[in-house]
């Protein structure tokens, strides 16, 4: 019930987002429009620092950003961003009416949006099109033999900023030269997270001098081990952050609610549950090692970076395998994957006895940032 209740939650969402997309979208703006797409929350946390550096480098822009996803279009904060609109369906009527209101100078569709229609009618119109931080596998649609047709769309794309060498020869492959491998733009997203640390005091409290596990993005299954596990371990102290606020009220009665935390005695509490929305990746500068969910089931593992940037080793699911940056930290002994609840709690322990190097951690994200620079220095020679 708990899971229908969301889901027409967010289709309630996205249905009135769509009666009202075009009524946000800028018209007769005294500026020149840069357009980004992102699906949701994730690509937009992506896009970030690419539109902090176009915003303070061209402040005569205006920028406008849509979004598929309630997830993104609810939470993205209209602070350096002048619009934000959900994309009207991808129709041959709507993208020539979207384009004749918005006249964006340029287009940058961030990670793997295509939107068919889009594309063929900003290239029909020579507006520049940008596909920043984009990811590829063999095993997309686009690469199989029904997927030519939007293969041979994607020719009207003006330049791929790609997240690895995998990408960019598939890309080549198929007879695109237009690549540049630019890294994962989530990287200078956390980075700026680490760079605005800012303390928590009745985290600090909560914590009172105890080992503590984040998890971040939990769903159910993944929420209810870790309760499971504090039950044995009445030494530990958990954050449990679920990834869709509602299910904090399932966990109620296993923890304190955090918006109701701050004037209680946390010191003999176990587990602090996060029903507030925009404060996880700065919980992670307290934890000593970090969950993060999405791994056990098939909607994708969550952000695995910004525990990481705080010099924090992480634990996650059995379900990474569509994700490079995981396998890259399982590789270089920075992340676990677990399968059981068994596996879960010892791990827990053993990480506690035997720490993983902090520099480690820390430096597999530092010194893979640098991707927004490039793909901003390439978009400046569109504009």
């Amino acid at each position: 019930m708990a899971f229908a209740s969301l889901f027409n939650k967010k289709v309630k969402l996205w249905t009135e987002g769509q009666k009202n997309a075009f009524n946000n979208l800028p018209s007769n703006s005294d500026s020149e429009i840069v357009w980004v797409h992102c699906a949701s929350l994730g690509e937009y946390e992506q896009a970030i620092p690419l539109l902090k550096k176009i915003e303070e480098w061209k402040p005569n822009y205006s920028l406008l950003v849509t979004f598929f996803s309630p997830s993104g279009y609810v939470n993205a904060k209209q602070g350096f961003i002048d619009y934000k609109s959900y994309l009207p369906l991808d129709t041959k009527k709507n993208s020539e009416q979207f384009l004749d209101i918005v006249k964006p100078k340029l287009a940058i569709f961030i990670k793997n949006e295509f939107w068919p229609n889009y594309l063929y009618e900003l290239q029909k119109r020579n507006i520049p099109i940008i596909s920043a931080s984009a990811l590829f596998r063999s095993s997309q649609f686009i690469f199989k033999p029904y997927g030519k047709w939007l293969l041979a769309i994607l020719k009207n794309i003006t330049h791929f900023y790609v997240q690895d060498e995998n990408s960019q020869e598939l890309l080549k492959n198929k007879g695109f030269t237009n690549t540049r491998i630019c890294g994962d733009s989530r990287y200078d997203r956390v980075k700026n997270h680490l760079a605005n640390k800012k303390s928590i005091p009745h985290i600090e409290a909560f914590k009172s001098g105890k080992k503590l596990i984040v998890c971040g993005s939990t769903y159910e299954l993944d929420s209810q081990m870790i309760i499971n596990i504090s039950r044995r371990q009445p030494d530990l102290k958990f954050i449990i952050a679920p990834h869709e606020i509602e299910l904090s009220n399932k966990l109620k009665h296993d923890g304190i609610f955090y918006s109701e935390s701050k004037d209680k005695d946390l010191s003999n509490t176990s587990i602090l549950i996060i029903d507030s929305i925009g404060i996880l990746a700065q919980l992670y500068q307290y934890a000593d090692i970090a969950y993060v969910g999405g791994g056990f089931g098939h909607n994708g593992l969550h952000n695995i970076l910004e525990p990481l940037v705080f010099s924090v080793p992480i634990i996650i699911g059995p379900n990474y395998h569509k994700f490079p940056e995981a396998k890259e930290v399982l590789k270089v002994g920075v992340a676990n994957s677990i399968g059981t609840e068994e596996d879960f709690e010892k791990l827990i322990l053993e990480k506690l006895s035997n720490p993983t190097d902090k520099s480690t951690v820390s430096n597999f994200c530092l010194e893979r940032s640098g991707a927004s620079k490039i793909i901003f220095e390439g978009i400046k020679t569109q504009l």
